[in-house]
């Protein structure tokens, strides 16, 4: 087995633990793996400026791998790459979200955009630290070409919106769960495991010098591209399927056993 030389993590229910903070245990082991050289990088559905400061909590050099792949950014925020939706499929999606009412959000320079402040809204804003504009009518923001775009609704109605939208959009955007509440939409071909390949390639290190953890469906390609893909014991039962290891959960120091397990102990 090649030593692991690069840590891809999720944020949301891996890195951080339910109440959004990162545990001690998962803070030691990634400055242990840092000193060994090993390059940590978050890999999160969330804003470049929501997960910069979790970033900063562990050390982490940069980039990162934020809008689960459709930006890639430095730590100063100097922005490597950008695949935003095309205008045509968000606006697509605001017409989607008028006609059913839905809770949508899109994106445009590191800031988020809501037809009003409702519940949803709410919900993505306590998450994460980052208060959204209001704006009744999202087209002028969806015609600039929005980074990715987010709807917001009950677990069951989230699950059958993916099921539908997946079918509907098939070729024309990615479409993904993260956290339950959460329908996520990516221009074609972006998603967190392709970010990972490209930056990994551009570290010049193959798959197998590389660790992806995460727990959630957004998660899956990077767990797949990574030589070693670990799910947590809080992961979604089809991430847990096709991980090489299941490790503890978020709140049972499953990050830090992951690396310890992986970098640590080789």
């Amino acid at each position: 087995m090649m030593p692991i030389r690069l840590i891809a993590i999720d944020m949301d229910g891996t890195l951080l633990t339910d109440d959004l903070q990162i545990p001690s245990s998962a803070k030691a082991a990634i400055a242990a793996a840092r000193a060994r050289g090993v390059r940590v990088v978050p890999a999160t559905g969330r804003m470049f400026v929501s997960a910069l400061p979790y970033a900063r909590q562990i050390g982490a050099e940069g980039p990162i791998i934020a809008y689960n792949g459709a930006k890639v950014v430095d730590l100063d925020g100097r922005v490597r790459k950008h695949h935003p939706v095309p205008p045509e499929e968000a606006l697509a999606l605001v017409d989607l979200a008028e006609k059913h009412d839905l809770c949508l959000h899109l994106y445009f320079e590191d800031q988020t955009y809501v037809r009003r402040f409702d519940e949803g809204a709410q919900y993505y804003a306590s998450l994460a630290g980052v208060e959204p504009v209001v704006m009744p009518d999202l087209r002028p923001v969806a015609r600039r070409g929005t980074t990715k775009a987010l709807i917001v609704d009950d677990p069951a109605a989230v699950e059958r919106w993916c099921g539908e939208l997946s079918r509907r959009f098939a070729g024309r955007l990615l479409v993904t769960r993260s956290l339950p509440r959460f329908v996520e939409f990516m221009a074609a071909g972006v998603c967190k495991g392709v970010a990972l390949a490209e930056l990994a390639a551009e570290l010049g290190l193959a798959p197998e010098e590389v660790m992806a953890i995460g727990d959630s469906y957004n998660d899956i390609d990077m767990l797949t591209y990574a030589g070693v893909g670990v799910a947590l014991g809080n992961a979604q039962p089809a991430v847990k399927e096709m991980a090489d290891w299941v490790s503890s959960a978020n709140t049972d120091h499953g990050v830090a056993r992951a690396i310890e397990k992986f970098v640590l102990a080789s």
